[in-house]
């Protein structure tokens, strides 16, 4: 994360904005419930830009393999720290 922010400061941050919560609070009108993820969050380096191909592998693993330190939805959130050992114990495993 930028700025030494978590992803609970970001999110927290995101969803105190007025604007979008009455939106949010309105979505069944506008939006249907989607059988698949659609979306992944995931720990990038500071100053690596991720491309659209990085998101989809992201959207497939967690399709695969459910929440992980490598991909992951809000509902279950991981550490830095998770995140390195998980890859480091797959890089030993490959």
């Amino acid at each position: 994360m930028r700025g030494g922010r978590t992803p609970r400061s970001v999110i927290q941050l995101f969803l105190q904005n007025a604007m979008h919560t009455e939106f949010l609070k309105r979505r069944k009108e506008w939006f249907s419930k989607l059988d698949q993820m659609h979306y992944a969050l995931w720990y990038v380096p500071t100053g690596h830009r991720p491309t659209t191909a990085e998101a989809k592998e992201r959207l497939d693993y967690i399709a695969q393999n459910g929440d992980t330190p490598f991909a992951f939805g809000f509902k279950q959130r991981f550490s830095v720290e998770e995140y390195a050992a998980f890859t480091l114990n797959n890089s030993i495993n490959q």
